[in-house]
């Protein structure tokens, strides 16, 4: 297979995440000469939408470093306008051919959403609409009784599916990427794909 290939790609981040929560992380491409190198110009292999969450890190949880991946972060990888013109811009620009929308456990937006809804509260500020943009995966899974964390998997992973589909149908691109969803565990460090 190509290396270049979205496939091929995928699979180095998920060899390089296998290193990373085994502890032998190699932290390539992370020194003054490549800083240097690709200071003209970036050229990333993947793009990664993913959680602001500070302990979700793709170019560590990847064992990547500088340029290797084009990252997109909001809290709970909600997709919305210019979340979908950075997707844009990694495929169309950069010429980006596999992104990866990654949720992750114990997320503290999806476990917000969860609570608004159970608890009939809405938060303050700005944080209606990023709980608006979770609450179409809160509607789709069952909820009985309070909010805990098999609940908040289950939201998570929906959330991501969504994700996906919110990408596919608005997207401006004649040639569609590789879109995967992927769930990143916080204990194990594993990086697991998502079914759709």
């Amino acid at each position: 297979m190509d290396d270049s290939a979205p496939e091929a790609r995928l699979a180095t981040l998920l060899e390089g995440n296998r290193r990373f929560a085994s502890g032998a992380a190699q932290g390539p491409n992370r020194d003054h000469v490549r800083r240097v190198r690709i200071s003209e110009g970036q050229n990333p292999h993947a793009l990664v939408l993913c959680c602001s969450d500070s302990r979700e890190v793709p170019e560590l949880i990847f064992d990547c470093g500088l340029g290797d991946l084009f990252v997109v972060r909001t809290a709970g990888h909600c997709v919305g306008a210019t979340v979908l013109a950075s997707v844009e811009f990694g495929v169309l620009v950069l010429g980006i051919k596999l992104v990866v929308v990654l949720g992750h456990t114990r997320c503290g937006a999806i476990a917000a959403s969860l609570r608004a809804r159970h608890e009939q509260e809405g938060p303050r500020g700005h944080l209606p609409a990023l709980m608006k943009m979770i609450r179409p995966a809160v509607d789709d899974v069952s909820l009985a009784g309070p909010p805990h964390d098999a609940l908040a998997e289950q939201v998570m992973l929906q959330h991501v599916r969504r994700s996906i589909s919110v990408i596919e149908e608005s997207a401006d691109w004649e040639e569609h990427p590789l879109i995967v969803g992927g769930r990143y565990d916080l204990e194990s460090g594993l990086v697991s794909l998502v079914d759709r």
